[in-house]
């Protein structure tokens, strides 16, 4: 992710990229410091906001002003920020890994999380179509679709519950 952001930085393309969520993994405790030392090292600092665990509320307002989502897994199951960003109509760049596929919403870009060139131009390109402006038409269309895919899914497990 770092890399990509890096490769955007070199071609002078100025984004701000924030980032939520634990800072703490217990499967792998020096990963922050790590992180925070490719921030510096590869001069990142205009481009990333650290904000850690906030709460719920505030992580959806954050998206609803967002440009989009990146979801860069390896590994990681079924994401509910997905689900949120999909019901807000934003665009999602995700890692080409099988849950993400399987998971597929509309307005999504894979990439492989290998290649930090293919995040870069994936950025890029959803960057330069959407600078960030709320679109209240395109937000409420997607809430509407959403209202349907849930519905949709709420028939099937009656059907399959025999209720």
């Amino acid at each position: 992710m770092l890399e990509a952001l890096k490769i955007l930085k070199e071609r002078n393309q100025s984004m701000l990229v924030v980032f939520t969520g634990d800072i703490h993994d217990y499967r792998n405790p020096g990963y922050y410091n790590k992180f925070l030392s490719c921030i510096h090292e590869f001069g990142l600092h205009d481009y990333v906001r650290i904000l850690g665990m906030i709460p719920k509320g505030d992580q959806f307002q954050l998206l609803r002003g967002s440009v989009g989502l990146l979801q860069p897994s390896f590994f990681e199951g079924w994401h509910t920020g997905v689900e949120e960003a999909r019901m807000l109509g934003k665009t999602i760049i995700l890692s080409d890994i099988q849950v993400h596929q399987e998971q597929d919403p509309p307005n999504s870009l894979f990439f492989d999380p290998h290649i930090a060139e293919t995040l870069a131009e994936q950025i890029l390109t959803v960057f330069e179509a959407d600078l960030g402006e709320h679109n209240l038409e395109k937000e409420t269309i997607a809430r509407q679709s959403y209202l349907h895919l849930q519905l949709g899914y709420a028939r099937r497990f009656l059907q399959l519950a025999d209720l």
